[in-house]
């Protein structure tokens, strides 16, 4: 907790609220990811901590990476040339390494919302991706439709 609230302006009262937490809210909390380039990063912990006190906030499945942890290149210069949010990124880090080459090869550049589009493919199970493991999609002909559709075959 204290390595997480190290180096980020936080209010002694946002932070107070997170110590007293138990261990598995702390947790989630943290497994959202890193304050730091929030705008309000006192309103971003409360809200973090009110959403898994309420039960909107679930235990994360992919963790954070920890410093000095293994990280695959490209997925980090697909997380920094897109600014992919914190959710998308942590999924991303947690894949397979097979899961990671196919995400790298994947269109990003048509993407409006690079976030929105990856995760949402993860959700379909497209060309065997899951947040959760290979998978075969469910309907071969169910793909994105539009542009991404017509993207996604070439790859």
């Amino acid at each position: 907790v204290e390595c997480f609230l190290m180096g980020v302006a936080i209010d002694p009262d946002a932070a107070a609220r997170l110590r007293s937490l138990a261990p598995q809210f702390q947790r989630m909390v943290i497994d959202r990811g890193p304050l730091m380039g929030t705008r309000n990063p006192s309103s971003v912990l409360i809200t973090r901590i009110r959403d898994a006190e309420t039960g909107r906030l679930l235990p994360s499945q992919v963790p954070v990476p920890q410093p000095g942890m293994q990280v695959e290149p490209g997925i980090e210069r697909i997380i920094k040339e897109y600014s992919l949010d914190d959710r998308c990124a942590s999924t991303l880090r947690g894949l397979a390494p097979e899961q990671q080459r196919k995400v790298i090869d994947m269109p990003l550049h048509e993407a409006r919302n690079a976030s929105a589009f990856l995760m949402s493919q993860l959700a379909m199970g497209a060309a065997g991706l899951s947040a959760s493991g290979p998978r075969q999609p469910r309907d071969p002909t169910a793909t994105m439709a539009g542009t991404f559709g017509a993207s996604l075959a070439r790859w």
